[in-house]
């Protein structure tokens, strides 16, 4: 899973992508029935045509009264409507997340990540989209003093831009 992210950068050379395509997200809350948390993400790829895109990124997660970061790194695949005013669109997001230090000092070994979601763009200019995300997130990590697998799962509401 570490190496497979990495490799979809090189669509391109397969000669299938048409056009890259960078999503900022500049801001994300998150709820789950445990934690409430802030973060980001940046995820490049390429769209294959003007519906599907491919790509990989790494998301960025502070939990709220931990100093510990949750970062995932991910594939990531996007559907877009065709509609040109108002695009609604979907995203899947699978990959690996692990925290920096420990968190709420345990030692922490990191896990499976998925999140599935809906969103719409908003047109700015013919390069430029402002995005609103609504998604599910699930994170697995285990605790490595304890031996125990933990799930996290939660909402997420994400505010960014495409370009």
């Amino acid at each position: 899973m570490k190496i497979a992210i990495p490799l979809l950068l090189f669509i391109p050379f397969f000669g299938i992508a048409q056009k890259p395509y960078v999503d900022l997200t500049a801001i994300s809350f998150n709820y789950s029935h445990a934690d409430t948390y802030f973060g980001g993400s940046l995820a490049a790829g390429y769209k294959t045509d003007q519906i599907i895109g491919v790509g990989a990124g790494i998301a960025i997660t502070n939990f709220k009264g931990s100093n510990a970061l949750y970062l995932p790194m991910f594939g990531e695949f996007c559907f877009y409507s065709d509609r040109s005013v108002i695009r609604p669109y979907g995203v899947a997001r699978v990959g690996y997340g692990y925290f920096n230090q420990p968190y709420f000092g345990y030692k922490t070994k990191g896990g499976l990540y998925y999140s599935p979601g809906v969103g719409i763009l908003f047109p700015v200019k013919t390069k430029f989209d402002i995005s609103i995300l609504g998604s599910f997130v699930s994170s697995d990590f285990s605790n490595t003093l304890t031996k125990t697998t933990s799930t996290s799962r939660g909402w997420t509401v994400e505010l960014g831009v495409k370009f």
